[in-house]
């Protein structure tokens, strides 16, 4: 009985999402790997853009990342797959036809998860991640 309210306390004051993968739902293991995923996104491709003209980024830095939409796929044969959809506050950069420096943008990318031997795998996200 002791180990067991351990374990719940363990994994209900944790931040940490391989917490949540261990000790949650599916649907909290998958926002926890979606919002990895989308700090990563946000990280190594978004910040990474440049303009063609002056090769400046287009992004200052990110402001916030956030998951706004996680949904199980409702087919029969894949009832181990999620996607997510992530929402990402940048500061722009430059001023472009859309956006004034130091403006915030709001940019979304999905992806994909499914179980494979009872772990949750990324699949068919954007740009390899």
């Amino acid at each position: 009985m002791i180990k067991i309210k351990n374990i719940a306390l363990v994994c209900g004051i944790s931040f940490s999402s391989l917490f949540f993968i261990a000790c949650g739902s599916d649907e909290d293991t998958i926002k926890a790997l979606a919002l990895e995923d989308c700090k990563k996104y946000a990280d190594e491709y978004v910040l990474s853009k440049k303009t063609m003209l002056t090769n400046e980024n287009l992004y200052e830095k990110v402001a916030n990342t956030e998951i706004i939409s996680i949904q199980k796929n409702g087919l029969k044969d894949e009832k181990d797959k999620y996607g997510a959809e992530c929402q990402i506050t940048y500061i722009a950069n430059i001023d472009t036809d859309y956006q004034k420096k130091g403006e915030e943008v709001k940019l979304s990318n999905k992806f994909s998860y499914k179980k494979e031997n009872g772990e949750w795998k990324s699949y068919n996200s954007l740009f390899g991640l």
